[in-house]
């Protein structure tokens, strides 16, 4: 008998996950004070960049307090998210005909995602007592749903864990909600 967990024929059935990726990251050029870099480099953000990368965009708010957001479509197809200092999803996690994670699931929890972030519902702390631990909290912005919990920091990489622990260290309560766009000839 063939195992389903060792394969992923249906993978196409992933491909709106890139259509809802590109147009996030539309909404938040539309509606807030926000830099774009589409560049492969920015793939990097992640801690380990998947094999087929296709497109990668970072999205970061012009304020330090709030998390920037990267989007890293794959090959597979996915999308991969990092935010924030360390926090990162996969959408989907898996793919396997096994797993066979509802498309619809993974673009509501990719567009919640989204939302908590922008909408400073979301906060990272590293490190944590003596086990130097990694917290994270995401908060729905209905309140509808609530992520947290505490575990090994998601990156090997020492520096990249110093450079988080120091960012961090100043953000007091979680990551603010994003800057919105100034509105066209009101400020100015």
């Amino acid at each position: 008998m063939d195992d389903p967990y060792a394969h992923a024929t249906g993978a196409a059935r992933y491909a709106p996950l890139h259509v809802v990726a590109d147009q996030l990251i539309g909404h938040l050029r539309a509606t807030f004070d926000v830099e774009i870099e589409d560049d492969l480099q920015v793939a990097a953000d992640l801690s380990m960049t998947p094999q087929q990368v296709i497109r990668a965009v970072r999205v970061s708010p012009q304020s330090s307090t709030a998390a920037p957001l990267t989007f890293v479509f794959t090959g597979f197809p996915g999308v991969m998210v990092h935010a924030g200092a360390l926090y990162e999803a996969a959408f989907p996690v898996c793919g396997c005909d096994g797993c066979e994670e509802p498309v619809d699931y993974l673009t509501t929890a990719l567009e919640r995602l989204v939302a908590a972030v922008t909408r400073g519902g979301f906060s990272e702390r590293y490190p944590v007592g003596q086990e130097r631990r990694y917290e994270l909290a995401l908060v729905d912005p209905d309140g509808a749903g609530h992520t947290s919990g505490a575990v090994e920091p998601p990156h090997a990489d020492p520096d990249r864990l110093a450079a988080a622990a120091l960012r961090l260290r100043h953000l007091r309560g979680g990551w603010a909600p994003w800057p919105g766009r100034d509105p066209v000839g009101l400020i100015g």
